[in-house]
């Protein structure tokens, strides 16, 4: 429950994260190549649908 603990989820969530967003930041796009993790969340790439299931699941206007 984020909301009871406030505190302690922002810092599990950042424990969680900030590998990642570090990997990004000084590898940029080779991260994502390099590491299966980051593959498996990219969702979007060059206005393509990369996640099959994705489509599926949005609202199309």
């Amino acid at each position: 429950m984020p909301c009871a603990v406030p505190v302690t989820s922002a810092h599990a969530l950042n424990n969680a994260t900030l590998h990642y967003g570090l990997l990004l930041a000084d590898r940029g796009q080779k991260a994502i190549l390099d590491d299966r993790h980051l593959r498996n969340g990219l969702n979007v790439h060059k206005d393509r649908i990369i996640n099959a299931p994705l489509p599926k699941r949005s609202v199309t206007r």
